[in-house]
């Protein structure tokens, strides 16, 4: 892609990854941020408030922000809050209100306001640091999207349905890639992202959406070594939230397995035989889903040992030591491992 300013942003569950991409630069010239979250940010201003709060805004990560609103609650504080920010504690309203909240169509003077994108302040940092641009030719944004569900259903269950539908059509990268006019309506995160980025349509031009854990996996290939590899190959994201492994050629996706990596951490010894048996297709959804995590699909299987390397990135990849895996090799594009989500929006558009 020819592009003159991408900003490409990252939301993980620990930090937000940030780069400022002009073709112009090599890549290890490109200007870039690695952050706390706005979500872990504004979870420590609510723990210090000691009244009611208003809050509106958009669709967030919940996590520490959704643990600090119920201790809120707890408190005896009333929280008043809009649809779409009250979709980051959860996706069903009336459910939400039962745990009590209480939801309000629109709250004209908030007290907080729901942003995870910050793209005002994004944009005068980089200016500050100075960057000159009036428009911004693309903007990526990469969050992790539980998708639509309510209490009868597993979340990790839905979660995985989501992917694995959209796999089940065309196993491609390209399936799992999403502009503004074709995001799916269950991934609820990523359209709240979409109509934030509309109030700035006058500056940005196009944008582009993926989950998290696939964008860290698509961005590994502008690793030059990466990128050579001529042979499926084995890549794993140890996220610091959910670990993602699928064997990948070119854009194509052999198979697909998603774990949650605090488990991984527990229970060291299952992860190298589900890689294993996940290559080779005798993996079942039911095993890893059971083992408390969210599933996996092998849609076309190889031997393990025909697979051209294997590759790992993400906060957490320290662990392919720990569970001892062998022989791989950590990816980092321009010299940064952080930068491998970014990238992969940046690939995925």
């Amino acid at each position: 892609m020819k592009s003159a300013n991408s900003l490409l942003i990252d939301i993980g569950t620990g930090t937000r990854d940030i780069m400022l991409f002009n073709d112009a630069n090599s890549l290890e010239n490109n200007s870039k941020i690695v952050a706390p979250t706005a979500t872990r940010n504004l979870a420590r201003e609510i723990s210090k408030e000691n009244r009611d709060l208003k809050i509106a805004g958009y669709t967030m990560g919940g996590g520490a922000l959704s643990s600090s609103l119920k201790k809120h609650l707890k408190k005896g504080f009333k929280i008043e809050i809009e649809p779409e920010a009250g979709f980051t504690v959860r996706n069903n309203l009336k459910q939400l209100e039962k745990t009590g909240f209480s939801v309000k169509d629109t709250i004209k003077e908030p007290d907080i306001i729901f942003d995870e994108i910050e793209l005002e302040k994004l944009i005068n940092i980089f200016s500050d640091l100075g960057h000159d641009f009036e428009k911004l030719d693309l903007v990526g944004i990469a969050v992790q999207d539980h998708g639509d569900h309510d209490y009868s259903e597993s979340s990790r269950k839905k979660r995985f349905d989501y992917f694995n539908q959209l796999l089940s059509k065309n196993n491609h990268l390209s399936s799992l890639v999403f502009l503004k006019d074709n995001l799916p309506e269950f991934f609820t995160r990523m359209k709240s992202a979409a109509r934030y980025l509309s109030n700035f349509n006058n500056i940005i031009k196009n944008s582009v959406f993926m989950d998290t854990c696939i964008a860290a996996i698509a961005g590994c290939w502008y690793d030059k070594n990466v990128r050579d590899l001529d042979a499926p190959v084995l890549y794993v994201n140890f996220g610091n939230g959910h670990t993602l492994a699928c064997v990948m050629q070119d854009n194509k996706i052999f198979s697909f397995y998603e774990h949650h990596t605090s488990l991984i951490k527990s229970k060291t010894d299952f992860f190298s035989s589900h890689l294993i048996r996940l290559v080779e297709g005798k993996l079942s959804f039911d095993e890893v889903f059971e083992d408390g995590g969210h599933g996996c699909r092998t849609f076309d299987k190889i031997n393990f040992s025909k697979l051209g390397g294997i590759v790992v990135t993400g906060p957490q990849r320290g662990l392919a030591n720990k569970l001892g895996m062998k022989d791989f090799y950590e990816a980092s594009p321009g010299g940064d491992m952080m930068m491998t989500g970014p990238l992969g929006l940046l690939r995925g558009y």
